[in-house]
Protein backbone atom coordinates (compact mmCIF):
# COMPACT_ATOMS: atom_id res chain seq x y z
CA UNK A 1 0.00 0.00 0.00
CA UNK A 2 1.58 3.43 -0.62
CA UNK A 3 1.69 6.10 1.53
CA UNK A 4 -1.03 8.12 0.05
CA UNK A 5 -3.44 5.16 -0.07
CA UNK A 6 -2.10 4.69 3.58
CA UNK A 7 -2.79 8.31 4.52
CA UNK A 8 -6.29 8.30 2.50
CA UNK A 9 -7.42 4.97 4.99
CA UNK A 10 -6.35 6.71 8.06
CA UNK A 11 -8.22 9.90 7.01
CA UNK A 12 -11.30 7.68 6.25
CA UNK A 13 -11.17 5.81 9.74
CA UNK A 14 -10.34 9.13 11.78
CA UNK A 15 -14.07 10.19 10.22
CA UNK A 16 -15.51 7.45 10.68
CA UNK A 17 -14.42 6.95 14.37
CA UNK A 18 -15.90 10.69 15.24
CA UNK A 19 -18.88 10.83 13.35
CA UNK A 20 -20.21 8.35 15.57
CA UNK A 21 -20.36 10.90 18.09
CA UNK A 22 -21.29 13.87 16.19
CA UNK A 23 -21.15 13.78 12.30
CA UNK A 24 -21.05 17.57 12.03
CA UNK A 25 -17.95 17.54 14.08
CA UNK A 26 -16.21 14.84 12.00
CA UNK A 27 -16.52 16.29 8.93
CA UNK A 28 -15.26 19.91 10.22
CA UNK A 29 -12.33 17.87 12.17
CA UNK A 30 -11.28 15.56 8.63
CA UNK A 31 -11.97 19.18 6.73
CA UNK A 32 -9.36 21.09 8.68
CA UNK A 33 -6.72 18.36 8.82
CA UNK A 34 -7.01 17.59 4.73
CA UNK A 35 -6.42 21.36 5.19
CA UNK A 36 -3.55 21.73 7.18
CA UNK A 37 -2.14 18.67 5.13
CA UNK A 38 -2.05 20.86 1.98
CA UNK A 39 -0.86 23.71 3.33
CA UNK A 40 2.35 21.43 3.74
CA UNK A 41 2.76 21.87 0.19
CA UNK A 42 3.23 25.37 0.78
CA UNK A 43 5.86 25.06 3.56
CA UNK A 44 6.80 21.68 3.05
CA UNK A 45 9.79 21.50 5.64
CA UNK A 46 8.33 23.71 8.69
CA UNK A 47 7.33 20.83 10.15
CA UNK A 48 9.84 19.47 12.49
CA UNK A 49 12.37 16.36 11.71
CA UNK A 50 10.50 13.39 13.90
CA UNK A 51 13.58 10.87 12.70
CA UNK A 52 15.85 10.75 9.70
CA UNK A 53 12.35 9.50 7.17
CA UNK A 54 9.96 11.88 8.41
CA UNK A 55 8.84 15.16 9.27
CA UNK A 56 6.03 15.21 12.09
CA UNK A 57 2.60 18.13 11.65
CA UNK A 58 1.00 17.71 15.22
CA UNK A 59 -2.71 18.55 14.20
CA UNK A 60 -4.48 18.34 17.28
CA UNK A 61 -4.53 14.62 18.58
CA UNK A 62 -2.96 13.43 15.21
CA UNK A 63 0.57 13.46 13.90
CA UNK A 64 0.66 13.81 9.70
CA UNK A 65 3.79 11.78 9.11
CA UNK A 66 5.28 13.23 6.12
CA UNK A 67 8.74 13.64 3.61
CA UNK A 68 9.43 16.19 1.38
CA UNK A 69 11.21 15.07 -1.87
CA UNK A 70 13.26 18.06 -2.97
CA UNK A 71 14.00 17.06 -6.86
CA UNK A 72 10.66 16.51 -7.29
CA UNK A 73 9.20 19.46 -5.01
CA UNK A 74 6.72 17.27 -3.29
CA UNK A 75 4.87 16.39 -0.54
CA UNK A 76 4.59 12.27 0.53
CA UNK A 77 2.12 11.97 2.78
CA UNK A 78 3.12 8.66 4.77
CA UNK A 79 0.81 8.20 7.53
CA UNK A 80 -2.04 10.20 9.82
CA UNK A 81 -1.59 8.80 13.44
CA UNK A 82 -3.23 9.28 16.61
CA UNK A 83 -0.61 10.95 18.88
CA UNK A 84 -2.32 8.97 22.15
CA UNK A 85 -1.48 5.32 20.31
CA UNK A 86 2.17 4.25 20.09
CA UNK A 87 3.43 6.16 17.09
CA UNK A 88 6.86 4.69 17.29
CA UNK A 89 5.39 1.39 16.85
CA UNK A 90 3.26 1.97 14.27
CA UNK A 91 5.87 3.63 12.34
CA UNK A 92 8.13 0.82 12.66
CA UNK A 93 5.38 -1.19 10.94
CA UNK A 94 5.36 0.92 7.99
CA UNK A 95 7.08 -0.16 4.52
CA UNK A 96 9.26 2.80 3.66
CA UNK A 97 7.29 4.78 1.21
Amino acid sequence: MSGRQRAVRHLEEIFTYLNQQSPSAAARYVAELKQACERLGEHPEKAPRYDNRYRALVFRNHVVFHRFVREKDKVLIIAVIDARRDVSAILEKLSDC
